[in-house]
């Protein structure tokens, strides 16, 4: 095998290679590089109730959106925060740990913090507990119980201090939980949004993915000018010394 065929198979083999999934952000739609999946920040919905997008408030449903499901759910926040860690024993929720802080910050930053308290980049404010500053990315979902009219409610919530001792453990913290069955779909309230999602229109790359791709054609470019050059230099001697 040439280099340069050995160069194009080892490309194809790495851009194959499965790539870490990211949150990739363009204005107010959030694409789930795992799932393919587009999310709208929950910024934007805040404060209707689950009936009241369903009978056509924003128009979002007419546009395409959807409200997501517990699967989808379940999947985003395990793969962008962090597993079911054994905080609520058999339930889709994670328990409050200084390992999911990080993560869970990154996540209501991206999602869109439509709820904190004592924060005020978030939609709504909760002016409470001196010493306390949490931030949450919360909203309504279409669960898997059709015989139950109430809807589930999905939540992401980094504790970034906690002087006031709330939860009893030191900040930085972080959770996540998708609960079905929770509210009457009639509720509206400044503290929740909605979680609303379509397939994605535009898949956008790995930006690993595009480095290497990039680098590697670049690559391959070089060695064709090298071979040539090559070749032209082995011409002109050819020329020089004339025919034997």
């Amino acid at each position: 095998m040439t280099r340069l065929g050995g160069l194009i198979v080892a490309t194809a083999l790495l851009a194959g290679a499965p790539a870490r999934a990211a949150l990739v952000v363009s204005g107010d739609v959030i694409l789930d590089t795992a799932t393919g999946l587009e999310w709208l920040n929950v910024r934007l919905p805040n404060g209707l109730s689950y009936n009241a997008i369903q009978a056509g408030a924003g128009g979002w449903l007419a546009a395409g959106w959807r409200f997501a499901t517990f699967d989808e759910l379940l999947s985003l926040a395990t793969g962008n925060v962090g597993a079911t860690n054994g905080g609520y024993d058999g339930l889709p929720f994670s328990g409050l740990s200084v390992g999911y802080a990080g993560a869970a910050e990154a996540f209501v930053l991206t999602m869109g913090m439509n709820t904190a308290f004592n924060d005020s980049r978030a939609v709504y404010d909760i002016q409470q507990f001196p010493g306390l500053r949490q931030i949450t990315t919360q909203g309504w979902f279409t669960d898997r119980d059709s015989a139950d009219v109430r809807v589930g409610i999905f939540d992401v919530t980094a504790v970034l201090e906690d002087s006031y001792g709330l939860y009893g453990a030191p900040a930085p913290l972080g959770r996540w939980s998708v609960e079905e069955n929770r509210e009457d779909p009639d509720r509206a309230a400044p503290s929740v949004s909605s979680l609303l999602v379509r397939g994605a229109s535009t898949q956008v790359p790995e930006p690993a993915t595009v480095w290497l791709i990039g680098g590697a054609l670049a690559l391959m470019a070089g060695m064709r000018r090298a071979v040539r050059r090559g070749v032209d230099v082995a011409v002109g001697r050819h020329a020089l010394r004339g025919p034997r």
